[in-house]
């Protein structure tokens, strides 16, 4: 998964994926350069909400769909 911020901030980020029910499948961290970061996470197809937490505290929530 590519995440790309539309306020570009480099830096590490602590991320985490939760299923449709809110369990958490991915936690960790992604580094961001030029306001872009990858993660490479395996998990079956569905809805998912990703959540970054920046090292002030600052918190983005979006919904991404994994299709096969």
């Amino acid at each position: 998964i590519t995440i790309t911020q539309s306020v570009v901030a480099d830096g590490a980020m602590q991320v985490s994926v939760m299923n449709y029910v809110g369990a958490i499948v991915y936690s960790g961290s992604i580094e961001f350069a030029g306001g872009k970061g990858q993660m490479n996470i395996s998990t079956v197809p569905g809805m998912y909400l990703v959540l970054l937490k920046d090292i002030k505290g600052a918190t983005q929530t979006f919904k991404v769909v994994i299709e096969k």
